[in-house]
């Protein structure tokens, strides 16, 4: 891959991802307003953040994380008593699921101070569930099983590993994820 130039990289970027069905909520606007709205959306850090990226695949993940109707990407450490963390989590990957995950009566059940952790949640009339069994992090297993809950549609919740710790995630079909590896040069976690 040839040397990562992120000056003449945003536009295009905001051009491909566009066409790839992201920031589809801000179609009104032109590519250098969104490129402006993507820069407000980390607060003036962007060319901070920007700066500690040396590769394609972590700046169009950075850029992609402004595209909150599509892009999960937060600490994934949260898991702790009370914090009611696994639900919160599940509402928000329901809104970048396009319409493929939306979980009901979510609970999470704790069966000691320090776990291991229940959480349960019905999908379709169907109850799943799950069990985080210690620490702090949210396990990405329970991705797994959401993916086998929703394997009647082309969609599944993948994890890219590009930017951060295992913490950018979207619902893409095979075809995209494909295009990503391959075009883009991404890389996931399964």
């Amino acid at each position: 891959m040839s040397q990562f130039d992120p000056h003449t990289w945003f536009l295009d970027a905001i051009r491909y991802f566009r066409a790839f069905g992201f920031f589809e909520s801000h179609r009104q606007l032109s590519d250098h307003e969104l490129g402006e709205m993507i820069k407000s959306h980390w607060y003036g850090d962007w060319e901070q953040f920007l700066a500690g990226v040396s590769d394609r695949p972590s700046a169009d993940q950075l850029l992609l994380v402004a595209d909150t109707q599509r892009v999960w990407w937060h600490d994934l450490e949260g898991v702790y008593r009370g914090a009611n963390f696994y639900p919160d989590v599940l509402n928000e990957w329901a809104v970048i699921s396009r319409g493929q995950f939306i979980s009901e009566q979510t609970q999470e059940t704790w069966q000691g101070e320090d776990g291991p952790v229940e959480v349960n949640f019905v999908l379709n009339g169907r109850r799943h569930t799950f069990v985080h069994q210690s620490g702090d992090f949210l396990d990405h297993g329970i991705l797994g099983l959401i993916n086998q809950a929703v394997a009647n549609t082309p969609f599944r919740y993948e994890v890219a590993t590009d930017f951060g710790d295992s913490n950018w995630i979207a619902m893409l079909n095979q075809a995209e994820k494909k295009r990503l590896v391959t075009e883009r040069g991404w890389h996931f976690l399964w």
